[in-house]
């Protein structure tokens, strides 16, 4: 089940990310004032896999979405690296609007 992940069509969630991340550049919070790395991983069950943004195969990536076609649902699998940079933008994006926030959530 886990190469399915691999066939996850990753133009469409990096469209969507990019519709999300755009509207936050310029924002005035800083590395400082965002959930620690270690406070988003733990936040995450891992286990090995593709990551659908940098494509590499490491032994810990984390579901953060799945795919609803109509015969299945698919992981989507992130690495460490990808998944704080998704969470970053989750972030951001609650603080700007003033939306509860916390990791784990993807």
């Amino acid at each position: 089940m886990d190469d399915l992940s691999v066939t996850a069509p990753a133009h469409q969630i990096e469209r969507i990310f990019d519709m999300v991340v755009a509207p936050l550049k310029g924002t005035a919070v800083t590395e400082g004032s965002l959930t620690p790395r270690e406070e988003i991983i733990a936040a995450y069950e891992w286990a090995p896999g593709r990551c659908y943004r940098c494509g590499t195969k490491v032994d810990r990536t984390a579901v953060v979405g799945r795919l609803v076609q109509p015969t299945a649902k698919i992981p989507v699998r992130a690495c460490e690296n990808c998944t704080v940079r998704l969470e970053r933008s989750r972030e951001l994006a609650a603080e700007r609007y003033g939306w509860p926030y916390s990791p784990g959530a993807l």
